[in-house]
């Protein structure tokens, strides 16, 4: 029942949101700045944002070292200026050194793929709104974990200026496991700048995971973006996780992260 619920919930935000595009008029307001967050193809066009990253990280009160990588493509089919809907697939895998399983070090894998919508709006001068929702469906292998389904949604604030574009986001995650109340949520603050050729983004955020536990971390990232043409950009980003707290130990606390990112996108 809780499945259906959200479906439904999910599907109503998608018949809204395509209401409300079809009949808001053209604005070219809107971001031309395909490496902007809060890009999306126009009307017929297929975007395609491609990203490989690699973590590196280990845990507080373990000798073992943790490497993951994700390969995830995302595609997006634009119907106007303001709705689009999406597709993705992300190949997730996971290494633990230091730490062996029958004389070999562990190895975990997973694929994560999604369908959703985003939709986004000019509620005020200067101001614009971007809104997403997706669910998506966790196929594990090799001790990655349980298969499940969930949803994740997030909505970005972004106002324009002159010197640069400040955002606010809001994101939360949710997995439908019989008898598990853990959620995840995000906040992040950062800036986007467009210098022509080139674009760039600084952010830092705050996750945190509530169910009999409450664990909060803290980071903080930046993306730089160079774009061949309009329609083509490539980019390089790092994240550094700076803190992590734990209200009663039930989850390990991360120490010493970093990410590397690189980035394609096109829109055909």
């Amino acid at each position: 029942m809780k499945k259906i619920t959200v479906f439904l919930t999910f599907f109503a935000f998608f018949l809204i949101s395509f209401a409300i595009s079809s009949f808001a008029a053209e604005n070219s307001a809107f971001t031309e700045d395909i490496a902007d967050p809060l890009y999306q193809p126009g009307a017929g066009k297929i975007m395609s944002d491609f990203s490989l990253s690699q973590s590196f990280y280990k845990m507080q009160g373990s000798s073992g070292k943790f490497r993951t990588f994700i390969l995830q493509e995302d595609v997006s089919y634009g119907f106007n200026d303001q709705f689009a809907v999406t597709a993705g697939l992300q190949r997730v895998g996971g290494k633990v050194e230091n730490i062996h399983i029958d004389g070999k070090d562990h190895y975990s894998y997973k694929n994560i793929w999604d369908i959703g919508a985003r939709f986004r709006i000019i509620p005020a001068d200067r101001f614009t709104l971007g809104l997403q929702g997706h669910y998506k469906s966790v196929q594990s292998e090799r001790a990655a974990g349980e298969d499940t389904d969930g949803i994740y949604g997030s909505a970005r604030l972004a106002y324009s200026h002159e010197i640069a574009d400040p955002f606010l986001e809001l994101s939360y995650i949710r997995d439908f496991k019989e008898g598990d109340n853990v959620a995840r949520g995000g906040i992040s603050l950062g800036v986007f700048k467009d210098f022509g050729t080139y674009s760039g983004l600084v952010n830092i955020y705050r996750s945190h995971i509530t169910g009999s536990s409450h664990l909060i971390s803290y980071g903080i990232g930046a993306m730089g973006y160079y774009k061949f043409t309009e329609s083509f950009a490539t980019g390089l980003g790092i994240e550094t996780h700076l803190k992590s707290r734990d209200s009663d130990e039930k989850y390990s606390e991360i120490d010493n992260a970093i990410t590397f990112k690189l980035g394609i996108k096109a829109v055909f």
